[in-house]
C-alpha cells in the first residue's frame, strides 16, 4: 500500500479495517493488505491501477490472482470466472435494447440473470430494470415515464454506495459508458430537460458523496450509535467481496450479503429522498436559472434550467479543458480576457434565449466545473465589465441543497460570533465588526475549541490557515478536518470558511459546511493583494451584521472594496470566493 499516494492509502488501510478481520478476512486466506487492494480495484480508487494489478498478480492466494486478472481485462478474463463474465454481458446487452428474452442455461448464473430482466418480486436488479425501461420509454418517445424511471434507478443506487462502498456489481446500476449512451438519447428526445434533471441529480449526489469519501467524510448519519455505523461498514465490506467473487468464479448470487447491507443501512438511519423532479426544482428556483454540469465519458453535459425554460447542451471536449484552464489562469492573475470571451459564448451566449432577464445563476457540478470561475467571465470582448457586475452566482453540490430550507434562528438579534483567526490583523477585523465576538487567535485556535463553541453560533469565521493534509485548516493543535467540520452541528445563519486551498478543497469544504447545517456561507481564499482581501472580509461581514445573506454581502464587499481601491476591476482579487447559498 505505500505505493499509493494519499488520500488512497488512507482509504486502502480504513477499508482493511472495515473489514473487521484483524489480519485475515473472515472466509477467506487473504491478508489483510490482500483483501484492501480488492477494495481499491472494485472501488476504483487507483486511477491508474497497473502497479496494483501486478501486485495481485503476483500474489499467491489463488483467488486473488483471479481478481486481479478480472480487473486488468475483463474483456479477457481466463479462468473460472469467464462464464459469469459472458452471462452479464448477454444480460446487459438485453436491458440496453429492451428486447425480450432470456440466457441460456449453459450459463452458471442464468437463473439469477434471468430473474432480473423478468423483475421479480426481491430479485436483486431493481436499478437496472428501471435502466431498461428508461430506455424503452426514451425510444416510444415518452419523456415522462423515462424520467420516473431515472428516479427509480437512482432511489435504487443510493449515493452513499460511494468511494470505498461502491458496488462491484452491475446488478447495483450503469456503467459510465452506458449513461454517456442514455445522455445521448436524451438529448434526442421532444423534451430532454425532463429526464436530464433526473440524471443530473444523481449525478451531483454520487458527486458530493465520493467528494466526501476522499475528503475522510463518513456517510453515516451523525444520530447512528458506533455500533450501527459499524455494522453498515461490516455488511458493505462483506457485499462487496462475495460480489467480486461470484464476478469472479461464479457461483450463487450472494443475496444474503445484498440484503444484510439493506438491513444495516435502514438501521443506521441512512436514507435517500426522493427526486424533486423537474417540477419540484423549478418551484424552488424564484428568479434563478440553475447551470448543472455533468461530466460523461468523452464530453460534458449541461443542463439550463429556468422557472419557465430549459435547454440540455453537449459540450466539446476541448471546451471543458479550457474552462479548467482559464479558471487557474484567472485564479493566479493572468487576465485572460481572449479566452474568456470564447468560454462566455460556448457556455452562456448559446443559451441566451431562455437566460434572458434573469440575474441570478445557481452553478452545480463536481469539481472543477463547480467552481469554473464563470462570475469572473467579461461580458464583452473587451473585458471592461464581467459578470460579477452584473449577475449573482451561487455554487450548490446538488438540487437538494438548492431546495433545502434555512435553519430556524433561536434568537434573531443574538450576534454571537466564533472566529477563528490566524494572524492578529484578522483578529481585529472581525472585532472591529462584532466587538463581543469570541476571538480565538494564534495558540487558542484549536481544534477542541471549534468543537465546543461552533455549534452554538449565530455566525462563524475560519480564518486563512494553512490548508491541511484532507483539505481542512491546520490550526494550532493539529488540522480541523473536513470530517471534523461535517460531524460538528451547525446553527449559524451565516458563515465566512477562509484559508489557502486548491479549488477542489474550496467545494470539498462547501459539501462538508452543508453537512454541518450551514445554509448561508462564503469559501474563499486570499486573493494576489492580501490588502484587497482584508477589506472584502471586512465588509462581508458588516453586511452579515446588517442581516444580508452571503450573496449580498459578498458582492456589496467586493464593490466597496474595488471603489476605496480605485483599481481596475482585476478577477484575480474575488474570483477564488464561491457563495453558498441563495443569491
Amino acid at each position: 500500500m505505500a505505493a499509493l499516494a494519499e488520500p488512497r492509502a488512507t482509504a486502502a488501510r480504513e477499508l482493511a479495517a472495515a473489514m473487521r478481520g484483524a489480519a485475515k478476512v473472515p472466509g477467506t486466506g487473504l491478508p489483510e493488505d490482500e483483501a484492501a487492494l480488492v477494495g481499491l480495484l472494485s472501488a476504483g480508487w487507483v486511477d491508474d491501477p497497473t502497479a496494483a494489478w501486478e501486485q495481485a498478480l503476483a500474489a499467491r492466494a489463488p483467488d486473488l490472482k483471479t481478481w486481479g486478472a478480472t480487473w486488468a481485462d475483463r474483456s479477457q478474463l481466463r479462468g473460472e470466472g469467464g462464464a459469469t463474465w459472458a452471462s452479464e454481458a448477454a444480460a446487459r446487452a438485453w436491458l440496453a435494447s429492451g428486447a425480450a428474452g432470456t440466457l441460456g442455461t449453459e450459463h452458471p448464473d442464468a437463473a439469477s440473470w434471468n430473474a432480473v430482466m423478468k423483475s421479480e418480486a426481491g430479485a436483486p436488479g431493481a436499478g437496472l430494470t428501471a435502466w431498461a425501461r428508461a430506455r424503452q420509454a426514451l425510444g416510444a418517445g415518452d419523456v415522462t415515464t423515462a424520467a420516473k424511471e431515472y428516479a427509480t434507478l437512482a432511489q435504487a443506487l443510493p449515493a452513499w454506495r460511494s468511494g470505498p462502498w461502491t458496488p462491484v456489481l452491475v446488478l447495483d446500476g450503469a456503467f459510465p459508458g452506458e449513461m454517456a449512451a442514455d445522455a445521448e438519447l436524451v438529448r434526442a428526445a421532444a423534451d430532454p430537460v425532463t429526464p436530464a434533471v433526473e440524471l443530473h441529480g444523481w449525478s451531483h449526489r454520487r458527486d458530493s458523496a465520493e467528494m466526501m469519501w476522499r475528503s475522510g467524510v463518513t456517510a453515516v448519519p451523525r444520530a447512528a450509535t458506533p455500533e450501527q455505523s459499524a455494522a453498515v461498514w461490516d455488511a458493505a465490506a462483506a457485499y462487496r467481496f462475495e460480489s467480486l467473487k461470484w464476478l469472479a468464479i461464479g457461483g450463487a448470487f450472494p443475496s444474503a450479503a445484498r440484503d444484510a447491507l439493506v438491513a444495516a443501512e435502514k438501521g443506521a438511519g441512512l436514507s435517500s429522498a426522493p427526486s424533486p423532479g423537474v417540477t419540484g426544482l423549478r418551484a424552488g428556483l424564484d428568479s434563478s436559472a440553475v447551470i448543472s454540469f455533468r461530466r460523461l465519458p468523452g464530453m460534458v453535459e449541461v443542463l439550463y434550467l429556468t422557472p419557465n425554460g430549459g435547454k440540455l447542451v453537449k459540450l466539446k471536449p476541448q471546451t471543458a479543458d479550457a474552462m479548467q484552464t482559464w479558471t487557474k489562469a484567472i485564479s493566479a492573475g493572468d487576465s485572460a480576457v481572449a479566452s474568456g470571451d470564447r468560454l462566455r459564448t460556448a457556455v452562456l451566449d448559446s443559451s441566451q434565449d431562455i437566460l434572458t432577464g434573469l440575474g441570478k445563476y445557481l452553478v452545480v457540478g463536481p469539481a472543477p466545473f463547480g467552481a469554473f470561475a464563470i462570475d469572473a467571465l467579461p461580458e464583452q470582448a473587451d473585458g471592461l465589465r464581467f459578470l460579477a457586475d452584473i449577475r449573482s452566482v451561487s455554487r450548490y453540490q446538488d438540487f437538494d441543497a438548492i431546495l433545502a430550507s434555512p435553519p430556524p434562528i433561536a434568537d434573531e438579534f443574538q450576534q454571537t460570533l466564533v472566529a477563528l483567526c490566524a494572524t492578529p490583523g484578522e483578529a481585529d477585523t472581525i472585532r472591529r465588526t462584532f466587538p463581543q465576538a469570541m476571538v480565538l487567535e494564534g495558540p487558542e485556535a484549536k481544534v477542541a475549541a471549534w468543537k465546543a463553541s461552533a455549534g452554538n453560533a449565530r455566525f462563524l469565521h475560519i480564518g486563512d490557515f494553512p490548508a491541511g493534509p484532507s483539505g481542512g485548516w491546520q490550526l494550532a493543535d493539529g488540522e480541523l478536518t473536513l470530517g471534523d467540520l461535517a460531524a460538528t452541528p451547525l446553527m449559524a445563519r451565516l458563515a465566512y470558511l477562509g484559508g489557502v486551498a486548491e479549488v477542489g478543497h474550496l467545494q470539498a469544504r462547501m459539501v462538508a459546511a452543508r453537512r454541518a447545517g450551514l445554509y448561508d456561507f462564503l469559501v474563499g481564499a486570499p486573493a494576489l493583494d492580501p490588502n484587497f482581501h482584508d477589506r472584502t472580509v471586512l465588509h462581508f461581514w458588516e453586511g452579515g451584521n446588517r442581516r444580508y445573506n452571503a450573496s449580498r454581502s459578498f458582492y456589496e464587499a467586493r464593490a466597496t472594496t474595488l471603489r476605496e481601491f480605485d483599481a481596475s476591476n482585476r478577477p484575480v482579487n474575488w474570483v477564488r470566493y464561491l457563495v453558498a447559498g441563495k443569491p
